[in-house]
């Protein structure tokens, strides 16, 4: 027969089991929320690396384009495309012997022997203009000339109002100084000026 102190100690025994059993349920329900916040944390990582990698690959490409459009000269006037197969408009001044006006003929002289070969790789025909070397860059900057070709040097006051290129010859003065003989394009049409200095390199190597 259970006596009562035997019953209460029991039901004591009893209520330790169940909160046991609550402890170890809440601890499980922890461990698993524990568990699914790192998996989730987990993702969050992987999927933020993987934006942040594609992101630096993004900006690696761009900079790759940008470096290689920068690479590429241009015209924003489109000069050389509208010389090749059509005109070439040729500023040039009397300065013997690069270049000799004449009154009833074209120019002649080395440089505008040197300019017509030029057209000549385009596929173009020469324009004259001829003037004083204030009046053709005033006319180059009008857009009216693509070259002049006047005896200028690397030395030229000009270089703030056209495009000068690199020195394609060099010649012994009369006073013994050496000049570094040069052309000039519109400011900024580059592949005009790139055209044109590549020219003016396969001519000197052919020299």
């Amino acid at each position: 027969m259970t006596t009562p102190a035997r019953q209460a100690k029991e039901v004591s025994i009893q209520e330790e089991l169940s909160s046991l059993q609550s402890t170890l349920h809440l601890f499980r329900m922890r461990t698993t929320v524990n568990a699914r916040v790192r998996a989730l944390n987990h993702g969050r990582s992987r999927t933020m690396t993987k934006s942040l990698k594609s992101l630096a690959l993004l900006i690696v490409v761009l900079a790759m384009l940008t470096a290689f459009g920068n690479a590429i000269p241009v015209d924003p006037h489109g000069s050389l495309d509208r010389i090749r197969h059509g005109e070439l408009r040729v500023g040039v001044s009397q300065n013997e012997p690069w270049v000799q006006l004449h009154d009833d003929g074209d120019p002649t002289g080395t440089e505008v022997d040197l300019v017509i070969e030029f057209a000549k790789s385009l596929g173009s025909e020469v324009h004259w203009i001829s003037g004083s070397e204030e009046a053709l860059m005033e006319s180059m900057n009008q857009g009216e000339i693509d070259l002049i070709a006047s005896g200028l040097t690397s030395k030229t006051p000009w270089t703030d109002k056209a495009a000068i290129t690199r020195p394609y010859r060099e010649w012994d003065n009369t006073w013994g100084e050496t000049e570094k003989h040069v052309l000039a394009v519109p400011m900024g049409e580059n592949a005009l000026l790139s055209e044109l200095e590549a020219f003016l390199d396969r001519s000197r190597a052919d020299e």
